[in-house]
């Protein structure tokens, strides 16, 4: 009984040295926007010390298509991320990796175009993970 306990011990040892902590989190909030028919540039502040290694940008109520991101880092790096792509309401872009390693995440610039014209305004949603 004490060699198979050991083994479980070592084998969990093992999957945990291989598999980053950060690699099958649940997504986070990072924040959400009404995306006004008048303007084409919005951001998202990002109000949390935590670290992520990807984003992604979702679209309720009506599509939104995303001309690109700037992404703004905790010690004030930026990652420019073109999107060209308009995004349906109800869904999302991929999951965009981040350069470099983990990071802090300050806020995030969009540019776009939206298509309605009537309320409600379209709703974008950032997440982190």
């Amino acid at each position: 009984m004490k060699k198979f306990v050991v083994l479980l011990i070592a084998l969990a040892s093992l999957v945990s040295l291989a598999t980053p902590v950060f690699a099958h989190s649940p997504q986070v909030l990072l924040g959400s926007r009404e995306v006004g028919y008048l303007s084409d540039r919005d951001t998202v502040d990002v109000n949390t010390r935590r670290i992520f290694s990807q984003i992604r940008v979702c679209v309720y109520r009506h599509a939104v298509e995303f001309r690109d991101l700037d992404i703004v880092f905790g010690n004030g790096g930026r990652q420019d991320v073109a999107v060209r792509r308009v995004i349906p309401k109800g869904d999302c872009t991929r999951w965009i990796d981040l350069n470099g390693p983990v990071r802090r995440i300050d806020k995030i610039k969009f540019n776009y175009a939206t298509f309605a014209v009537r309320s409600p305004r379209a709703l974008v949603k950032v997440y982190g993970r």
